[in-house]
């Protein structure tokens, strides 16, 4: 279950670094990249925490909750700055709003 949290964080931080950078053609575009890109990040990330706590007696288990301390706060960074955009009112910066009246 652990891994299944951590592989679905890896995807958020994926996301997350892939929209600031890329912008995607479809949904399907932007899902392979969230998880190519999360996956590539949280492999480093898990290898050099794994050396960062090498001298612990469970190395594994302090880096993944390291980890998933880290990406949720990430999580935690990108839903308040969706709040503050909706507060604006545009849901995407340099977007337009589709269903208003010229």
């Amino acid at each position: 279950m652990l891994a299944l949290i951590y592989f679905a964080l890896a995807i958020c931080v994926g996301d997350f670094l892939c929209r600031r950078f890329y912008r995607f053609v479809s949904v399907a575009h932007r899902c392979a990249a969230a998880l190519l890109v999360g996956l590539l990040i949280s492999t480093w990330f898990t290898y050099l925490a794994g050396l960062a706590f090498a001298w612990t007696a469970r190395p594994l288990l302090c880096l993944v909750l390291s980890g998933s301390a880290r990406a949720a706060e990430l999580a935690q960074m990108e839903a308040q700055n969706c709040k503050s955009r909706s507060r604006r009112g545009s849901p995407l910066p340099n977007s337009r709003n589709i269903c208003s009246t010229p």
